[in-house]
């Protein structure tokens, strides 16, 4: 037998179903990511133009946009861009919104590309180092800032980061951004995608 408790709704859950104006207000909100990682992109490409260590592959690249509903139950979008997923070899910039939670970008590095990130120039970069994560998670596929996922590289020396280049499959570095900067996202997005790039050599 079915058991009626598990489908009876509270009140908080009855008026949400009778209430159209959230979910559009959803939607909307959605669309306004997708616009803003397309324009995101366009940035990303000029960007890129300058840059002589990126190959024709990776600056030829199609940026990928996408979205769900259940990354750890809650709507999410990402970008993919550049992006080049190889069996064992990636080289990626995902651009995530994840609601409720924030904004980030991660240069995402495996196998070969773990090579053209530059350690010295990272622990150089003061103002880098303080604001962003490594992945110390050995799922490369997590994108929450848990610390059992994500560690603020100010936590690190730079003997082990450079172990963990040698012996970890993949590097992922991030950099997160607040909900309540969204006004601000693009200029954000941007400048921090510059400062990954310049991680790469």
């Amino acid at each position: 037998m079915t058991d009626t408790a598990k489908i009876t709704l509270s009140d908080k859950e009855l008026s949400l179903v009778q209430n159209t104006d959230w979910i559009l207000t959803k939607h909307r909100i959605i669309q306004n990511v997708f616009e803003l990682f397309s324009f995101h992109a366009e940035q990303i490409k000029l960007i890129m133009q300058d840059l002589l260590g990126l190959g024709d592959e990776l600056k030829t690249s199609i940026p990928k946009i996408a979205k769900g509903e259940q990354y750890r139950q809650l709507p999410y979008v990402i970008m993919d861009y550049p992006k080049l997923f190889g069996k064992d070899d990636i080289f990626a910039l995902r651009t995530m919104f994840w609601w409720g939670n924030f904004f980030s970008i991660t240069l995402h590095l495996a196998g070969t590309y773990k090579a053209c990130v530059n350690v010295e120039k990272l622990f150089n970069n003061t103002l880098l180092k303080e604001q962003l994560f490594i992945c110390v998670n050995d799922n490369q596929w997590q994108h929450h800032f848990d610390e059992s996922n994500y560690q603020p590289l100010s936590k690190f020396t730079i003997q082990q980061i450079e172990l963990m280049k040698r012996e970890k499959h993949f590097l992922k570095l991030s950099l997160k951004y607040n909900l309540e900067k969204w006004n601000k996202m693009p200029a954000l997005l941007n400048a921090g995608t510059v400062q990954l790039f310049q991680l790469i050599d």
